[in-house]
């Protein structure tokens, strides 16, 4: 009862330790003994903003001491930490999810830091939980219109938490149909012109980068392992029937027509000066460029128009990656610093020279496959460059090439 007001109620810490005291017990009564654990704490939800902060707490107090994957474990525990998602996913998990679906359709407008600790809790369990339970239609709705909060910091939660269900571990086929039911490309679409809301708030502007990094991501690895497992199959001379064919055939072309849509939106996310929005999205460059040149060899050498004309964005996208930013303190080697400076602008160097060594990488593969239009592309930048020069340099002031 005393931590049913959340401002006035215990201190943080106090609410941590008192959840992190209640997820020891939990780990021995729970399902044996105490199988009504979360749902006793479900039905406490109602008696204030506090208990809602509470049952956050509790929650990511489960994950960190006994389920999450990312600290090292004896064998015991993770024994013990399967007991309890078994026991999770056969008692709790569809009312826990039920109850983060009630609490984000009440609280963005009543408390958005509250609404913020429920997404970013729901965003710890996705990995694990069945899909369906935060992946179906009423769900992805709450949380497309919560992407378009005023409140900055729901929408960098909500990306963080889409980003999470785009990455969620699954075959290929069913892996491009969440991503259609999902109603995320549509939206995705529309940030060609930029991250709404996020010009002023860096981690809004992160997260939403991570979110279509990871989905341009997610498609094009899904029509790869599609189509590699046809390959396969038809390498060791086994028969692909007609169905399954078709479903390969029908993911393909889902997830083709997924990338078209979403690509010029991550060319301008690609084209960025920020580092932390462009980079994200190189592993993405890396395998549409391995599928264009599968997709080559099956043209007989040819590219289509819009293949071609994505080669071109691609292109300029690397042109930009590779440039000096002209705030860089590598520009000068930190000369005009301290040992400190200096030090920093080694690192900074460093970064820099791995960066355009990536870059430079998948130029190359590109030339592969679009030779004429990469060195016409390359002529192009230079003769751009040496009219600058003769201008005064005036129109390359902006970064180094």
């Amino acid at each position: 009862q005393a931590c049913a007001d959340a401002k006035s109620g215990p201190a943080p810490f106090l609410r941590n330790k008192l959840a992190q005291a209640l997820v020891a017990v939990l780990q021995w009564e729970y399902p044996s003994a105490w199988p009504s654990f979360f749902h006793d704490l479900i039905g406490a939800l109602p008696n204030g903003d506090g208990i809602v902060d509470m049952f956050c707490r509790i929650l990511v107090a489960v994950d960190e001491d006994l389920v999450t994957l990312d600290i090292p474990r004896s064998q015991e525990e993770s024994k013990l930490s399967m007991h309890i998602k078994d026991g999770m996913r056969e008692h709790s998990i569809a009312d826990i999810a039920d109850a983060w679906y009630k609490l984000l359709c009440v609280y963005p407008d009543k408390d958005p830091m509250l609404t913020v600790s429920v997404l970013q809790t729901m965003t710890r369990y996705i990995s694990w939980i069945d899909i369906n339970l935060v992946a179906n239609t009423k769900f992805m709705s709450l949380l497309m219109s919560l992407l378009e909060a005023p409140h900055l910091g729901i929408r960098a939660a909500v990306a963080e938490c889409l980003t999470e269900v785009v990455s969620k571990r699954m075959d290929a086929v069913p892996k491009l149909q969440l991503v259609g039911s999902m109603g995320i490309v549509p939206r995705c679409e529309q940030w060609v012109n930029g991250f709404p809301g996020a010009a002023d708030d860096e981690e809004l502007l992160l997260r939403l980068a991570r979110l279509l990094a990871t989905l341009a991501t997610e498609i094009v690895d899904s029509v790869k392992r599609l189509e590699n497992n046809v390959i396969s199959l038809a390498a060791v001379g086994l028969n692909i029937d007609d169905g399954a064919m078709l479903e390969v055939k029908q993911g393909s072309e889902l997830g083709s027509k997924q990338m078209s849509a979403l690509f010029p939106a991550i060319m301008a996310a690609f084209k960025s000066d920020v580092d932390e929005v462009a980079l994200p999205l190189m592993p993405f460059m890396h395998a549409y460029v391995a599928r264009l040149k599968t997709l080559q060899k099956r043209n007989q050498g040819q590219l289509d128009v819009q293949t071609t004309l994505h080669v071109r964005d691609i292109l300029s996208g690397l042109a930009v990656c590779a440039r000096y930013p002209s705030t860089s303190a590598c520009v000068n080697g930190g000369a005009s610093g301290g040992a400190l400076e200096a030090a920093a602008a080694r690192e900074e160097q460093a970064a820099v020279e791995e960066k355009r060594r990536d870059v430079f990488v998948l130029f190359k593969n590109i030339s592969k496959i679009a030779f004429s239009e990469s060195l016409g592309f390359v002529s192009g930048q230079l003769q751009r460059v040496i009219a600058a020069g003769g201008d005064g340099g005036g129109a390359g002031g902006g970064a180094r090439d």
